[in-house]
């Protein structure tokens, strides 16, 4: 079979125009980022999505330790910041501005609060789960019905407080309940 090759004027057409279009690609890059076309409507979508999260996920976090209220400042009305690959220090001021505790009240809410009362009653099911035989996350997560996430911290935060201990020698852990738990759950039985 014989192949025919093209003739040099030909080739080197098809190189000048591959090279232009490679060429105009990168200045039409360059360019439209710098004018703030299109890209840029996306870019602040995603960044206001961010901040909804990092909202969720600090109302969340307070719900579960079930600390005093708190006020979370919407990140709208807290400064921009360009977000970079290193945190710097007003990004730091940033997160740290994100909740600020009020002030205690004479009538501050009871411990029967909503928010206070979810995080027992995880707890207590956490606790009762594991009280006779040791779970896994994954089964205390389906248990519970709640993310990966949120059982992973839940579960970090009872290790913490000396409510369960793990497995050292397996991945993933299997969470038992400790004596420290068990009055926990003595306590939380007498108390409800």
């Amino acid at each position: 079979m014989q192949v025919e090759i093209p003739d040099p004027p030909v080739l080197l057409s098809l190189a000048t125009a591959f090279v232009l279009g490679v060429l105009a690609l990168v200045i039409y890059n360059k360019v439209g980022s710098r004018v703030g076309g299109g890209g840029g409507k996306r870019s602040s979508h995603l960044d206001e999505y961010e901040r909804q999260l990092v909202e969720m996920k600090i109302r969340l976090d307070a719900m579960e330790v079930g600390a005093p209220q708190a006020d979370v400042i919407p990140t709208s009305q807290l400064s921009d910041v360009e977000v970079t690959g290193a945190p710097n220090e007003a990004e730091m001021a940033q997160k740290e501005a994100k909740i600020t505790p009020k002030p205690p009240e004479s009538a501050a809410p009871a411990p029967s609060d909503a928010n206070h009362a979810v995080y027992h009653n995880a707890t207590e099911r956490v606790l009762r789960m594991v009280t006779n035989e040791a779970k896994t996350s994954r089964a205390i997560q389906a248990s519970l019905g709640k993310s990966r996430e949120h059982t992973a911290r839940l579960l970090k935060k009872l290790y913490d407080a000396g409510l369960v201990q793990r497995s050292a020698g397996s991945r993933p852990y299997a969470y038992k309940i400790t004596e420290a738990g068990r009055k926990r759950l003595e306590a939380a039985g007498k108390g409800g």
